[in-house]
């Protein structure tokens, strides 16, 4: 599916596509590469061609899709570069003429939403950071920055917006500081060099998971590790 929207929205496409073209792409994109097409995808890329997209996406242009990036976000208290580098699903130009990153989500946002409410969302922030910034497939902007994650899976066209994205009344919102995010992602930098590994604020005994359940280090990466002289 990421494959597909991909393809339909480079630089300077409208957004969202056509839904007929968009069908024609879900199909050759899950019969080409996918080795056991089966029943499901076909229904879930029939869902996705004929839905309605949401409100906040309509009537917007793509600035770029699959846009990588790689870059030096800032330096640590020893006077390292930190980098970061990814991939933003798509860059759109809305109505309004301020940016959007979106990231596509397959299943259900409710992982997105339970993150938002307890301040782990790093990647909204950089991304949005990347796109006021600008790397080399993409210009840097001094307008107004928003981010969402869109879900592609289920009934609806579901977003998760970041706080302000114009034509969404969303419960739950994305917070979305650029001016924080390089500080943010240099300490936690620092805090991996260091030697301090906290992938979760829950700790190894909460029944509230980030990684798959078929991960090797799964019950070892859950902990807080301080190196020992």
């Amino acid at each position: 599916m990421h494959a597909a929207l991909a393809n339909l929205a480079p630089s300077g496409q409208p957004f969202p596509p056509p839904a007929e073209a968009l069908r024609v792409a879900l199909h050759t994109e899950l019969t080409q590469n996918s080795p056991y097409l089966e029943i499901f995808h076909q229904a879930q890329g029939e869902r996705l061609a004929g839905r309605d997209w949401h409100n906040a996406l309509k009537d917007s242009k793509s600035l770029g899709s699959e846009v990588p990036f790689h870059l030096v976000i800032g330096c640590d208290r020893h006077g390292i570069d930190v980098r970061v580098t990814g991939k933003i699903d798509i860059v759109l130009e809305l109505a309004d003429k301020s940016r959007a990153v979106i990231d596509f989500k397959t299943g259900s946002l409710d992982t997105q939403r339970g993150k938002c409410s307890d301040g782990r969302l790093v990647q909204p922030g950089l991304y949005g950071h990347v796109a006021r910034v600008g790397c080399e497939q993409l210009a840097g902007s001094e307008v107004a920055i928003h981010a969402a994650y869109v879900g592609l899976g289920g009934a609806k066209c579901d977003i998760l917006p970041s706080n302000g994205m114009p034509a969404t009344k969303a419960k739950a919102n994305i917070p979305l500081d650029l001016e924080q995010v390089p500080g943010a992602i240099v300490g936690f930098a620092e805090q991996i060099r260091s030697g301090v590994v906290s992938l979760t604020m829950f700790g190894p005994e909460a029944n509230k998971p980030e990684c798959t359940n078929y991960c090797s280090m799964r019950d070892a990466c859950r902990q807080i590790t301080v190196p020992r002289a």
